[in-house]
């Protein structure tokens, strides 16, 4: 899972949803929190603004509470 993340977040381009949804879930499978977690924090840091990354996570959000997958900002209570 790991190494695929870091192929994935490798590239330039931002990866797509889907493919953000597959790894939420294998992270989840293999009951992998941190890595979870830590795919949204390479999703803010790859787009190029903050009305991307809160579209990113307006489009998750049914997927997020489904797993119980938290955001570092959820968690610790910083802005975006």
């Amino acid at each position: 899972l790991q190494r695929g993340l870091n192929n994935c977040f490798a590239y330039d381009l931002v990866p797509a949803v889907p493919t953000v949804e597959a790894a939420l879930r294998a992270a989840r499978r293999v009951n992998d929190l941190p890595t979870a977690i830590r795919i949204f924090e390479g999703l803010k840091e790859k787009v190029e603004n903050k009305g991307q990354y809160q579209a990113y996570l307006d489009e998750l959000k049914p997927l997020r509470d489904e797993l119980g997958v938290p955001t570092k900002e959820e968690m610790y209570g910083q802005a975006l």
